[in-house]
């Protein structure tokens, strides 16, 4: 593991070396999560990732999204639990 700073490991973050995607043999496509297959493809391959508070993205706030369960559909859930926390008072 690399140097790991925060715990965070989405899309809007990654950077990646074009030899080391061809040494992973690249990634299969996928509709959703590709962020997390990489995670697992890099660890599986012993390949340090770092997790750096340098780096730093904005993301869209967005509910909806393209990916059925992406970023958008995590902000639905928690914004959907804090609406019942409120109405529960």
């Amino acid at each position: 593991m690399g140097r790991t700073q925060h715990w965070q490991f989405s899309g809007a973050s990654l950077a990646l070396q074009a030899d080391v995607y061809k040494e992973i043999g690249g990634l299969e496509p996928l509709t959703t999560l590709e962020d997390e297959a990489l995670e697992r493809v890099l660890l599986e391959h012993r390949i340090p990732i770092d997790r750096l508070l340098s780096v730093g993205v904005t993301t869209s706030p967005r509910l909806v999204g393209r990916a059925g369960h992406g970023l958008s559909h995590d902000l639905t859930m928690v914004a959907l639990s804090l609406r019942d926390e409120r109405t529960r008072g």
